[in-house]
């Protein structure tokens, strides 16, 4: 279990509605006179988890710029459609990190929220893993075991190496009900050991081609309970894309066995300790907890792990103006 402690799925939650920058900020003068509000907001982010079932640490970091568009319009519940779309909508760029006791990726990322209905990202992070906890692990063909038992058995060593990906998020509201689908792919590049084409991804726990893909896609249906609290469930597909050329000599990539695309599903808990105070440094703290349950997995469904085990993910986050 060591081997992954340095991993964790912030991704997993990928950029939560509760720890993303609020939509407005500023404040508004007594009775009826507005403060105008500048399109223009420096910010701070912060996402800590810990995950269980395959163990896991790490927590992110985000410093950035942001320019709100449309004007910048106030948000307002009772609106009509053709407003609320336009609200909550910006640009950013920012500098984001990821940190564990086994890797560190510093990276890039721009985002767009156009109109409310949807988000647009891409981010480039540059990957340096220090070769601790048996982070890891590489092998010649996507048909080689990668349980917990065979990745503790597998060498691991230190690498470097970068990726890229590119996120699209739908989201709507209506009242105190949310759904929300994001479609994530990555592109992984990594200094592996010679021969070898794949290597365990430990946030993604599964098997990806070097030089290759991956697909993930969360989908999350949410209940806005009070100001504080959000109940919900969610989705998550996990799949690996491998070409001929990932497979080792004398396989046949039509008919050898892959890894299984991945499915865990399970409720999620929000409470938001504050509420929206904009303009501080200490924003909307907020605490959450996700169980899932894998419903397919190459080990976790009672081949080396009982299904009865779930994902499980403890967080915080907070966010800030500068």
């Amino acid at each position: 279990m060591l081997r992954s402690l340095a991993a964790s799925l912030a991704l997993a939650l990928s950029a939560p509605a509760f720890a993303e920058p609020p939509a407005e900020a500023g404040a508004e003068a007594p009775k009826t006179v507005e403060v105008p509000r500048s399109p223009h907001r420096s910010y701070i982010q912060s996402l800590s988890i810990l995950r269980l079932n395959p163990l896991g640490l790490i927590s992110r970091f985000q410093l950035g710029y942001m320019y709100k568009l449309w004007g910048n319009p106030k948000i307002d519940p009772s609106a009509p459609l053709s407003e609320k779309i336009k609200q909550g909508t910006y640009l950013k760029a920012a500098f984001n990190t990821q940190l564990s006791p086994g890797f560190v990726r510093p990276g890039i990322i721009l985002e767009a929220v156009p109109i409310a209905l949807l988000r647009l990202s891409a981010r480039f992070e540059q990957h340096t893993y220090w070769g601790a906890f048996n982070l890891i692990s590489s092998f010649d063909s996507p048909t080689a075991a990668h349980d917990d038992d065979a990745l503790d058995a597998a060498e691991s060593y230190g690498t470097t190496g970068w990726s890229a990906r590119l996120d699209a998020r739908v989201q709507i509201k209506l009242g105190p009900i949310a759904v929300r689908s994001e479609m994530r792919a990555e592109y992984q590049n990594l200094n592996l050991r010679r021969g070898d084409r794949v290597y365990y991804e430990p946030i993604l726990d599964t098997l990806v081609a070097n030089d290759g893909w991956s697909l993930t896609a969360d989908t999350d249906l949410l209940y806005f309970a009070g100001p504080k609290w959000i109940i919900g469930a969610r989705h998550t597909w996990t799949k690996a894309l491998f070409d001929a050329d990932d497979f080792a000599p004398g396989e046949d990539a039509d008919t050898a066995n892959t890894n299984a695309v991945l499915h865990r599903v399970g409720p999620a808990i929000i409470y938001r300790i504050d509420n929206d105070k904009t303009g501080t440094l200490f924003n909307q703290p907020t605490v959450f907890l996700i169980t899932q349950f894998w419903l397919n997995h190459d080990s976790r469904v009672g081949q080396k792990v009982t299904q009865a085990y779930p994902y499980t993910l403890i967080g915080f986050a907070f966010n800030g103006d500068l």
